[in-house]
C-alpha cells in the first residue's frame, strides 16, 4: 500500500523558508478519514514586523 501525504513549505520574496506544514491520512483503511497533521514557522525578530501579503 501507498501511504500518501501532503507538503507545503512558505518561502518569503527573497526565497528563504519561512514555514512549513504536513498533512497525511492517519489510514488508508477504515481510519481514512482522519488526519495527521504537523507544522513549523520561522520565529520573527524582535522588532521585525510580519508582513501579510
Amino acid at each position: 500500500m501507498e501511504q500518501n501525504q501532503a507538503v507545503m513549505v512558505a518561502v518569503d520574496a527573497a526565497g528563504a523558508v519561512v514555514g512549513s506544514y504536513h498533512l497525511r491520512h492517519n489510514s488508508l483503511a477504515l481510519g481514512a478519514h482522519v488526519a495527521n497533521a504537523g507544522s513549523a514557522a520561522r520565529r520573527l525578530e524582535p522588532g521585525v514586523p510580519a508582513e501579510v501579503d
